[in-house]
């Protein structure tokens, strides 16, 4: 058995989900279930503010324990796990791959030169796009392999289509500032000023320092709901009874996004903002409409075309799920248990 350490942002029951918690336990989980001969042992670092020796401690045990190192850290933590690991590893020789959740590494890379050497050591970094290989290669970092977003799935019946409005569409990520909540809520609002062509449901996890002002925008609008945060593995159920899913994101660095994929799953088009490696995931007229990044008429005007071109929306509802069919789990995790069996008998 090939004993392989894992350390990333678990969490505990307390933690709300995100793209990094979500990711990082995907990834676990498709290593458990498909890497038959690769034993598992995870640490997570989410307390380490408070505990910040113990949890020194237990990764320095986890490394001498394990053959190999998988790494899930995040923007914070990559400027301590990476250059860490590279000092434990003068002696201990081990091999050592980062798994990239997001598009904001080559950002973080240009601000801390002496990150750029330690990702230089390591055996692999797995990046969700191309947009952000091309962009490590820039830096010098050439180690380097997609591994897009995946997830165990079936396929559920298409559910039937919309006939008449107001028509039912969601945004599920975290609502904070960078997301877009905030136009978009302004958005619909404009839109259904002479009729509800749209009722707008918003899941995830509300950060606190916009909390207060998010409610505020939503208050006595009958037609915007907050529905709370749901279960990752339920999310493809949920988005398949909405019309369309809504990604107005303000953060260039997007990866690829789990919602995303879950409403691929579901067969619900996205509309969404071109962030920079949006063409990695989406295709126009095919599975998303895109609009110019952080550009709120143009969030409008696209919701106006998806509201008067139903016809397209139910074409763009199959092609969805067959864009789905390639991010299976199986499909996906092969391309890491692939490189650590080659670097094992390397």
């Amino acid at each position: 058995m090939i004993k392989a350490g894992l350390c990333g942002y678990y969490g505990d029951e307390k933690t709300p989900a995100n793209g990094q918690t979500i990711r990082t336990t995907m990834v676990t989980e498709a290593l458990k279930k498909y890497g038959t001969d690769i034993q598992l042992t995870t640490l997570s670092y989410h307390n380490w503010k408070r505990k910040p020796i113990r949890t020194a401690m237990n990764y320095i045990h986890l490394f001498r324990q394990s053959d190999i190192m998988i790494l899930f850290p995040d923007e914070n933590a990559v400027k301590v796990l990476i250059p860490l690991s590279n000092i434990l590893n003068f002696k201990h020789k081990k091999r050592m791959y980062y798994v990239v959740i997001g598009g904001w590494l080559p950002v973080v890379l240009n601000k801390h030169s002496y990150l750029c050497k330690a990702m230089k050591r390591l055996d692999a970094l797995f990046v969700q796009t191309n947009v952000l290989k091309q962009s490590l290669k820039e830096l010098g970092i050439t180690k380097v392999k997609i591994f897009p977003n995946f997830k165990e799935m079936e396929l559920p019946e298409l559910k039937e289509f919309f006939s008449k409005a107001p028509y039912p569409i969601c945004f599920a990520s975290r609502v904070t500032l960078q997301k877009g909540i905030f136009e978009l809520i302004e958005v619909i609002r404009e839109i259904n000023k002479k009729e509800c062509r749209y009722i707008l449901d918003i899941y995830g996890p509300i950060d606190i320092e916009c909390e207060s002002e998010f409610y505020q925008k939503i208050n006595d609008i009958p037609y915007i709901s907050y529905k709370g945060i749901f279960d990752a593995h339920e999310a493809a159920a949920i988005i398949r009874s909405y019309y369309l899913h809504v990604f107005p994101t303000k953060y260039a660095t997007e990866g690829f996004p789990g919602s995303i994929l879950d409403s691929f799953i579901a067969g619900v088009p996205v509309i969404a903002s071109r962030w920079n490696s949006f063409n990695d995931v989406l295709i126009e007229g095919v599975n998303a409409l895109t609009y110019p990044f952080n550009d709120t008429e143009a969030l409008k005007q696209t919701l106006l075309y998806a509201f008067d071109n139903s016809d397209e929306m139910i074409k763009l509802r199959k092609s969805c799920q067959e864009s789905a069919e390639k991010y299976k789990s199986k499909n996906v995790i092969s391309i890491l248990i692939d490189e650590i069996h080659r670097g094992i008998h390397k």
